[in-house]
């Protein structure tokens, strides 16, 4: 490492801001979502006994565990950014796939033999530096013909980021020191995302534009957030997040 390097980093660590949010905050801001999810895996994929897997182990996979008998995550070694082994909420016990979907790029096989009923690849999309077609034809080789994935990303065309583009502000994130948390390296719009899942075979059978973020607690209560809750409640392309349901043909 360069003289001094790891000195350097230390501090660009400690000054750089985090988005990091205790347990209950964290499900209070995601809880909405939550909802969507599973309201829509309940809609396309009814049984207890299909085969899931939730692709970035988290509270989310424990809620989806709890839905289903054979829920695997997928994502970074457990304990190194891909939860804890043994946390309930993050569905402790099951099985899971260490593979990095930026590995996706050289279109090497997943290190798994299972094939799944739905795949839940929810608000990971937009933290991979590697290009979603990519990804999601790594995914789709594990996904059982006429399978369904879920794919939950921000709305790259959100009113909020609209506005911070009008008065001259990035819309998005800088690339963090961190790369166990990485940021948004890339979100996309709903066009976008069509034609991309077109390109890695698959068949969009509904898209939604969706408010299911929460509101930060210093802004709950505003005008601020009154205004845009208003706007986006009349105008769906101006909403946060937006839910692609694709089907992997038969």
């Amino acid at each position: 490492m360069i003289e001094g390097g790891r000195e350097y980093l230390e501090k660009l660590s400690r000054s750089t801001p985090g988005e990091s949010q205790a347990p209950d905050e964290y499900l209070d801001y995601h809880r909405k979502r939550f909802d969507y999810v599973l309201s829509f895996c309940a809609q396309y994929c009814p049984s207890a006994d299909s085969k899931v897997l939730d692709v970035g182990r988290s509270v989310l996979s424990g809620m989806l565990a709890q839905k289903y008998k054979h829920v695997t995550t997928m994502g970074f070694p457990l304990g190194a950014g891909g939860g804890s082994a043994d946390d309930p909420r993050v569905a402790g016990g099951r099985d899971h796939v260490v593979y990095d979907l930026n590995r996706a790029q050289t279109l090497e096989d997943i290190p798994c033999e299972e094939r799944f009923d739905l795949v839940v690849f929810a608000e990971v999309v937009e933290h991979l530096y590697t290009a979603p077609e990519l990804t999601m034809f790594a995914l789709r080789s594990l996904m059982k013909p006429g399978g369904i994935m879920i794919l939950q990303t921000p709305n790259a065309a959100s009113l909020n980021r609209r506005v911070k583009s009008l008065l001259g502000l990035s819309p998005t994130e800088r690339i963090r020191i961190d790369n166990t948390n990485p940021g948004h390296f890339r979100e996309y719009t709903r066009a976008e995302l069509i034609d991309l899942a077109g390109i890695a075979g698959f068949e969009v059978c509904e898209h939604r534009y969706l408010e299911y973020f929460g509101v930060s607690r210093a802004e709950r209560g505003s005008v601020k957030s009154a205004i845009f809750a208003a706007i986006v409640g009349f105008v769906p392309p101006f909403r946060r997040g937006q839910t692609l349901i694709l089907r992997r043909p038969a």
